[in-house]
């Protein structure tokens, strides 16, 4: 992510946080910038406001996963297979990452 604003580790001074702690930072200017993953970036959006950019990431990340059974379950588990799988592609888009910057 950083690269993308041309800047690098040095740049910047890591601050290790709780997710639950980052609105209370950014509102208060201890920090500029988070990395962040829903339900938290909605929270820190709806606490501050105008004054949060979310930065598009979608294309920075991929996750690769396997899903791995017996073949016996497998085969005799199609429905519950189903649905987990349902349930994954229902899911992925709560696992992002979000990048928040407050101006």
């Amino acid at each position: 992510m950083l690269g993308l604003y041309h800047l690098n580790v040095d740049d910047v001074e890591l601050v290790y946080l709780a997710p639950n702690e980052m609105a209370n930072a950014l509102d208060n200017d201890n920090i500029s910038a988070a990395a962040i993953w829903e339900p938290y970036a909605f929270e820190i959006k709806k606490k501050l406001g105008a004054e949060v950019i979310i930065l598009d990431t979608d294309s920075l990340y991929t996750l690769y996963f396997n899903l791995v059974a017996r073949q016996s379950f497998a085969n005799s588990n199609h429905e519950t297979n189903k649905k987990l799988l349902q349930s994954l592609n229902q899911a992925i888009g709560y696992g992002q990452i979000i990048f928040i910057i407050c101006r």
